[in-house]
């Protein structure tokens, strides 16, 4: 019975504290398809790697508590190597916090994904692949 009444008031004395709260910010970002510049699709659309450093920092600059991920696609649609390396290390560069990968990152190869991912500054991200090394 003892044992219960403790276990009982530590329960409220420890679910009785508040939490401090923090305002967090996060950006998404995904697609980017390695473009540099806005990809001049149809519509009033920004993009590219050159702009979106610039919010990124501006956003990060007004809260120092932002995360920033991208979801995927960050490889050129059309399968070229270099630039997918450049906005792989462009990437590292702007200070990304997680990368969630999807099919285009898998154009090179799985060795080449790891190869990136070993030099990379930010996490690699996926629910539904696995690989051992």
């Amino acid at each position: 019975m003892v044992k219960k009444l403790l276990l009982s008031l530590i329960f409220f004395l420890v679910a009785g504290q508040t939490a401090q709260a923090v305002n967090l910010r996060l950006i998404y970002i995904n697609n980017v398809d390695g473009y540099l510049r806005a990809c001049h699709c149809p519509g009033n659309l920004f993009g590219g790697l050159l702009y979106a450093v610039d919010v990124v920092d501006k956003l990060r600059t007004e809260n120092p508590n932002t995360i920033f991920v991208d979801s995927g696609d960050l490889f050129p649609a059309k399968n070229w190597e270099p630039k997918a390396r450049f906005a792989f290390e462009f990437y590292n560069r702007m200070g990304l916090d997680a990368l969630n990968i999807g099919e285009q990152e898998f154009w090179f190869g799985v060795d080449y994904l790891k190869k990136l991912a070993k030099n990379s500054k930010f996490k690699i991200l996926s629910a539904n692949t696995f690989w051992q090394g």
